[in-house]
């Protein structure tokens, strides 16, 4: 009789072990789910701003071609964002090497055209055809992402990774070599 009921509590802790064990290691799972929204809640609190580190600010503006861009619509991508103006000497230095750059590399180039700062606008489009540029070139006519962005002095470059952060800022041109070592903090 002992053994008998000495086999029943063994079953017994033996059952609950494994019972214990299976709905521990269920609460220590966390669900697809929740790692989103946990990520989202990260995201909520990174600042929108102009610095590196922080979710770069959205816009939306009409490109050269006629078509409505917003920065959104590049989240997942990796993305270089460069303001310039057609009269300014370092924008025409650094154009081919953000040409080849685009080509080169799996990146959006985004090149925002200060038009506000232009005498005309075929002045924009002469220089695209000049440098034969491939890339999305939107009209900032209003100044208004140049003010959003505080841009004091063309060229200046953001590097924003797939999440939409800032992960480089370039004040000046930058060579073809620079491109690619800012593109490597987007990884």
């Amino acid at each position: 009789m002992k053994r008998i009921i000495f086999f029943i509590i063994l079953i017994s802790m033996l059952g609950w072990a494994i019972y214990d064990f299976a709905i521990n290691s269920k609460s220590n799972q966390v669900e697809p789910t929740l790692i989103d929204e946990q990520i989202n809640d990260q995201q909520d609190t990174i600042q929108v701003g102009t610095d590196i580190g922080e979710i770069a600010p959205d816009f939306e503006l009409i490109t050269l071609t006629g078509e409505v861009i917003r920065l959104s619509d590049y989240r997942g991508k990796r993305i270089m964002l460069n303001f310039w103006a057609s009269w300014c000497p370092p924008c025409r230095a650094e154009m081919p090497d953000m040409e080849r750059f685009s080509n080169d590399y799996n990146v959006e180039v985004i090149a925002i055209n200060l038009t506000e700062s232009e005498l005309y606008i075929e002045d924009v489009q002469e220089f695209v055809e000049e440098y034969q540029l491939s890339f999305i070139i939107p009209l900032d006519e209003a100044a208004a992402v140049e003010a959003k962005y505080g841009i004091r002095s063309v060229p200046t470059t953001f590097m924003i990774d797939t999440k939409g952060m800032i992960q480089y800022k370039m004040l000046g041109a930058l060579t073809y070599q620079q491109m690619v070592d800012a593109f490597h903090l987007l990884d």
